[in-house]
Order: C-alpha cells, then structure tokens, then sequence
C-alpha cells in the first residue's frame, strides 16, 4: 500500500470474508471513529475465525499522520518518537524479545543456508521507525544483516535519525534475499491480508522463516467489541490462528505449530506494561515474576497462539 499519498483513496466497502469467500457474515458491531466523525462496521465470520472492517479508512497519509506516531492518533498506547529517543523505553523489551525469539531460529536458518558462521538476512516488514532495526544492529550485528521497510511519515522519521529503511523500489531489488521477516503488529492494519503475506513471501528465501505478533481475536469472539484491540480507524483485520494458519498456507508458507519460544516473556512483559500506560523501564519493573505471568496470560490469551511460518 502506498502512504505517501496526499490524494484520498476511493470508499471500500469489504462485505465479503476475504479469508474463506462468504458472503453471509453478520456484522457485530458499528461502531465510532476517534478522529473522523464516521463510523465502522465491523463483521465476524464464524466460518473461518476471521474479523474486519467493512469499511476501511484508507486515506492512509492521515491515518499514519505525525500525530499517530507521537501517541495522539488513533491509538493513544504508541509513541513511536518517544520511544526512538527514550534510552530507557519499555519498547526495549519487546526488542530484546524479538531477537530472542529470531535466534531461535538460527540453526535451522543457517543450515538452510549451508554456511552456519555468516550473518544472516533480516527485513523487518512495517518497521515504524526502525527502533527494532537499530536495536539489532548494535546487539546482534554478529549474527544478523537487518534491513527495515516502512513508507510515510514514520519511514522518514527514522531515516532523519540516521537508521536505514529501504524505499519501495529499493526492497524490490531484494526480493528473494532475506532468510527472516518479521512483521511486529503488522497485519492487523492490512486491507487485503493475501497480497501483504504474498508481498512478504516474496522477500524470503525457500526455508525462510516469517515471525510476526498480532492480536488474536479467539477469546473475544463472544463480545468482540468489548476488545481493547479492537481500533476501527487503525486495525481492520482480526484473526483466529485457524485464519491466520489458512492465509499462510494460500500464500506460499507451511504455518508451523504455536510454541513459546525464547523472547516471548520480554514481549509479553512490554505488553503488560504498556497497556498500564507506562513509557520508561524502571527498577521495580525488574522485580516482577515475568517468566511466570507470561506464561499465565499466554495460557489465558492465546498471545502467541497465532503460528509461524516457513516459506515453501
């Protein structure tokens, strides 16, 4: 999708399921904007655990304006600026997690590879500002080449601050070159969910890995907009892993069995905290059993229900 358009998009109406087909999915809910005076339709299909938007703000330049990045947007719980200029962000948790969870994956990547010693390739697909891509390259240069893609305002952002995030034209030049994507609470703002993990497909190598973290919408299905994550103007697709599991095998990936892995327990942890509202890491945050209420809320929420994947 291109952001960088000033000129708004055309009204979409996406009454039909576009995970499984049906025509026959209710909607749950209509509900308001927080920055436009419109409101939302949101439709559930029971058929295959899939929710959406039916009708998607697509004037992306004003979605992903300044405003939302600096936490005064459609989602008051980021502030991207903040958390690239803050040296104590909790955001550095979820970093840490990450390429916890991305070393992981580095035997099996390297021996897909042939060559175990060699650094291995990473996009990180929807970068924001490319917090995370930095924070890899000075704790985990040794071990991994990382490229970060964005377009709009935060992509601009982030090249100001002196990180590297590719052009559209120059993350086509790469097609078929990365050994690992990852897209960090990515895929609920995409429109057309088949073309954006086609697109990310198309970066990997065959064997690649695709990790990536987005809200699953299985416990809420009985009141889902009762869901804290449910943010019409931003995020318009839900997913169950049963949907997630069918998108990935339509579109060039074997999903692999959920599993707590590494890094999840940092991730959870900049979960929790930044739902209580909390930018900055401090002492007592250290003092908290996290290895143990991770697991706790994994086990209730289904955070990391969701599988990952392989490309074919």
């Amino acid at each position: 999708m291109d952001l960088t358009s000033d000129t708004p998009a055309p009204p979409l109406l996406r009454k039909a399921c576009c995970v499984c087909g049906s025509d026959s999915s209710p909607r749950v809910a209509t509900l308001p904007g927080t920055r436009t005076q419109r409101d939302f339709a949101l439709r559930y299909c029971a058929g295959c655990g899939f929710a959406w938007v039916e009708n998607p703000w697509t004037d992306f330049a004003t979605v992903y304006d300044e405003a939302y990045y600096l936490g005064k947007g459609s989602d008051p719980l980021v502030n991207y600026v903040d958390e690239l200029t803050n040296p104590h962000t909790i955001r550095r948790l979820e970093w840490r997690g990450i390429l916890q969870w991305a070393d992981d994956t580095r035997a099996a990547l390297a021996g897909n590879r042939g060559n175990p010693g060699a650094p291995l390739r990473w996009l990180d697909f929807g970068c924001g500002n490319g917090g995370l891509v930095r924070h890899v390259q000075s704790a985990g240069a040794d071990r991994w080449e990382i490229d970060g893609f964005e377009e709009g305002w935060a992509a601009g952002f982030g090249r100001q601050n002196g990180i590297g995030i590719l052009t559209r034209e120059e993350l086509d030049a790469k097609r078929g070159t990365y050994d690992l994507v990852t897209a960090i609470e990515v895929l609920e703002h995409t429109v057309d969910p088949h073309e954006t993990l086609r697109e990310i497909r198309a970066m990997l190598r065959p064997g690649g890995r695709f990790l990536f973290t987005t809200g699953n919408l299985a416990p809420y299905t009985s009141n889902i907009p009762a869901w804290g994550y449910v943010r019409p103007e931003i995020h318009v697709s839900y997913y169950e892993p049963r949907s997630l599991a069918r998108l990935l095998s339509e579109t060039g990936f074997e999903p692999l069995p959920a599993a707590y892995a590494p890094g999840h327990t940092s991730i959870i942890a900049y979960k929790v905290l930044k739902n209580l509202r909390l930018n900055t890491l401090s002492y007592w945050m250290h003092l908290v059993p996290w290895p143990v209420l991770s697991r706790i809320l994994n086990a209730k929420m289904g955070i990391f229900a969701h599988p990952t994947a392989v490309a074919k």
